[in-house]
């Protein structure tokens, strides 16, 4: 039997984004008011309005943990619909999988250097750290798991998965 899970986790808030989204339309349309009155100012405000445009998309940032037979994929989703690939690992790969404030990881020694922040911006739930192990590098995976996600990745890896 396959063990398929998918946790789709965005941002708490997206206040940010919303002001991005209707300001570059404000400047666009100003600017589009002023062209005749004012040439210089009416430049100024469509490329501002260009810029809005194309970085309010890093505004919006959710992430997707896909979970399928001990293989996790973790995409990253910029404004619900561009998505892109952030990092692959197995659960066996995994040195430790706990959480940022348990003891088991602040005892864990070594710790590698790359950190992998899967975590959207806002988030008040519980971070976990999972460091793995690839070959000769290591990698530590900051994300926010669901409960499901921990028992499914327990169930593959049980003396490394820390569970609360």
């Amino acid at each position: 039997m396959d063990h398929f899970l998918e946790q789709l986790v965005g941002p708490k808030s997206n206040t940010l984004y919303k002001i991005a989204n209707i300001g570059y339309v404000v400047l666009i349309v100003l600017g589009l008011f002023y062209a005749i009155l004012a040439p210089l100012i009416s430049l100024f405000m469509v490329s501002l309005g260009g810029v809005l445009f194309f970085c309010k998309r890093y505004l919006y940032v959710e992430y997707e943990y896909v979970f399928t037979n001990g293989d996790v994929d973790i995409d990253v989703i910029y404004q619900q619909n561009s998505r892109k690939k952030k990092i692959q690992f197995q659960v066996k790969e995994v040195m430790l999988f706990a959480p940022c404030d348990s003891q088991q990881y602040k005892d864990f020694s070594n710790k590698p250097q790359k950190v992998v922040n899967v975590v959207p911006k806002g988030n008040t739930d519980r971070v976990y750290s999972a460091i793995v192990s690839q070959g000769a590098n290591k990698v530590e995976i900051r994300m926010v798991p669901s409960q499901e996600f921990m028992e499914e990745s327990y169930r593959y890896n049980p003396r490394s998965v820390v569970k609360y």
